[in-house]
């Protein structure tokens, strides 16, 4: 019996370690095959994009350093949405029968509404644009709101709430100017090859793996389908050749003087995943300390 047990452990160990080996192997061969050739995209992002995880500040002890891919699905014709919303107007009814989904059931009948509440997720492929008209529109619109506010505040000078309202409208616009991320996504589809004839600036638009998933939302007078845009992706590795900046900027306490400290250069290869291609400080501060 004893004999058996510890036969069993080796044999245990030796299918464990092989099954390391053999995913390892397909890791570092999906890694290879992701950066063979040209980049299907190269985007140049900056801290705003691309932001240290709150756990490196605080997690000293883990070695792995991934940075937080920050972008945005907005809608800069709403003034409610302008931020961080994973709903946007374009992923409507007619965007979602273009990705596959069954939208030709009315909303306004149970059997609708038993329909669209169980379509599942599907994965797509999502454009993101970095810095192009969808994020000029976003800095128009808060920079109209900015100017309507403090003009409201300049004829009602007695008046707090105006002021502040006006205060809060252009902290909002520098916050976009400065801070906010630049990377917004555009447009989703399933055939990477129309995505790129239709968005062909590859410093400017790359094209990654996301998912969609459909809902569906009632109120009193209305019934619609609404759908749900996230990335398979959360954060692109650091290596260790690329750590430096990052570590130097943990390891002393370097006041944020507002705006990215970091530029980084993301190349997106044959599977669409980034890896980053070079790190660069942005200011002073940051420079010096990396040094």
């Amino acid at each position: 019996m004893i004999a058996v047990t510890s036969w069993s452990h080796k044999r245990t160990l030796i299918v464990g370690l092989a099954l390391l080996v053999v995913t390892n192997a397909v890791a570092l061969i999906g890694v290879a095959y992701n950066r063979l050739g040209e980049p299907e995209s190269q985007l140049r992002l900056t801290e705003r994009e691309l932001a240290l995880p709150y756990s490196y500040w605080y997690n000293r002890e883990n070695s792995g350093l991934g940075l937080t891919l920050t972008w945005r699905a907005v809608d800069p014709d709403d003034a409610g949405a302008l931020y961080y919303s994973a709903a946007p107007k374009w992923l409507d009814k007619a965007k979602l029968a273009t990705l596959g989904f069954d939208v030709s059931s009315a909303e306004r009948t149970l059997s609708g509404e038993r329909h669209y509440r169980k379509l599942l997720s599907k994965n797509v492929w999502v454009v993101l644009e970095l810095d192009g008209p969808a994020y000029r529109r976003v800095v128009e619109h808060a920079k109209q709101k900015a100017q309507k506010d403090a003009a409201l505040a300049a004829a009602n000078p007695r008046n707090d709430e105006f002021k502040q309202r006006a205060r809060a409208s252009q902290e909002s616009l520098v916050r976009e100017q400065r801070d906010a991320s630049r990377l917004i996504a555009i447009d989703a589809g399933l055939d990477v090859a129309a995505l790129r004839e239709r968005y062909p600036n590859r410093a400017q638009n790359a094209i990654v793996s996301g998912r969609v998933t459909p809902s569906f939302a009632k109120t009193d007078d209305r019934a619609y389908v609404v759908a749900y845009l996230a990335l398979n992706l959360d954060a692109v590795h650091v290596p260790l050749a690329h750590r430096r900046l990052f570590d130097a900027l943990r390891s002393v306490d370097i006041p944020n003087q507002g705006g990215p400290r970091y530029e980084v250069t993301a190349a997106f290869g044959q599977r669409l995943e980034p890896w980053i291609v070079s790190v660069a400080p942005l200011n002073s501060a940051a420079l010096k300390r990396a040094k």
